[in-house]
């Protein structure tokens, strides 16, 4: 249900005294922010996280989001509005909103409320949230609040604390969350996002292949991370699921066109003609040579493409 922002305040005008303040009885609120600045470089990492609780009515008004938000209840719920939409934040229904947006948000009849405020920023922020779809405000669905609220808190945690790696530590769950929040959104008979993600970037180039590690960067987190979700949903490493797409497209060179099986090979991305034939009788039962001679392709009777 759309409805209007109602007439707002001056910033300077009617603002409850309590709202950013300690009101012992009314509200508390607890943040953690990284050193402005310090991580402006990174790709993608959470700068902060807010927790909140508060018994008294409020309002708040943010012209310009300056970072991507992720609004969690623990419990309660707080009436926000976001270009003339409203949306009823309640626990296991988040809010998304992402950088660049005003925003309003009120605490109903109700008033009490815990709340987490997830704040996201990195230089690919944009081009991420775009890819996942979340660079227009949405609210989701996620009836397993607790596995969100453990990596919000653990988050918090790393912010807070900072340990020598935190930062990659970060990124990964920041990642995670983003995911978690884009894999809620309802795309009928379409695939996991990571999966079609993970999936292009082991299948890209394999004469020049990325390292798992630089696969799991471009997409914002550790290698460790990626290869734990990557089994998840596929019940196989990385490492095997591109072995794999290397063998199949073999088959494919092998049964449609002229190359040798060293000119395969390299093109594959091995490093000699001796270890992809070990590797493809691994995965066949049989030699490169003995595989095109049963698919009755001969090497003099097709025509090399041109590159």
């Amino acid at each position: 249900m759309e409805q209007p922002i109602p007439h707002l305040p001056k910033p300077d005008e009617n603002m409850p005294p309590d709202h950013l303040l300690l009101a012992p009885g009314r509200a508390m609120r607890t943040h953690f922010f990284l050193n402005p600045g310090s991580y402006e470089d990174y790709p993608l990492y959470t700068n902060g996280i807010e927790e909140a609780s508060r018994n008294s009515p409020t309002w708040y008004h943010s012209y310009h989001a300056r970072h991507g938000l992720l609004v969690w209840l623990i419990s309660g719920e707080v009436s926000y509005r976001i270009e003339k939409k409203h949306y009823l934040v309640r626990p296991g229904l988040p809010l998304f909103i992402p950088p660049g947006c005003e925003y309003y948000f009120e605490t109903t009849e109700q008033c009490g409320y815990q709340k987490f405020v997830a704040f996201f920023q990195g230089v690919n922020l944009p081009s991420i949230l775009e890819t996942l779809k979340l660079n227009q405000p949405i609210q989701l669905s996620l009836p397993q609040t607790d596995p969100l609220t453990r990596k919000l808190r653990l988050l918090r945690i790393l912010i807070r604390r900072r340990p020598p790696d935190h930062i990659m530590r970060n990124a990964g769950l920041t990642m995670e969350l983003l995911m978690t929040l884009s894999e809620a959104i309802p795309r009928p008979q379409e695939k996991s996002l990571f999966l079609r993600l993970a999936c292009e970037k082991l299948c890209g180039n394999f004469e020049h292949p990325e390292s798992i590690a630089a696969i799991a960067w471009t997409l914002g987190m550790n290698e460790r991370t990626f290869t734990r979700l990557f089994r998840a949903q596929m019940n196989q490493s990385p490492h095997r699921y591109r072995m794999q797409r290397r063998m199949d497209s073999a088959c494919e060179l092998l049964t449609r066109t002229g190359f040798s099986v060293k000119e395969i090979a390299f093109q594959l991305g091995f490093c000699n003609s001796f270890y992809f034939c070990s590797q493809f009788r691994r995965e066949f039962g049989m030699t490169p040579t003995q595989f095109r001679r049963n698919s009755g392709q001969k090497k003099d009777s097709v025509t090399t493409p041109s590159c």
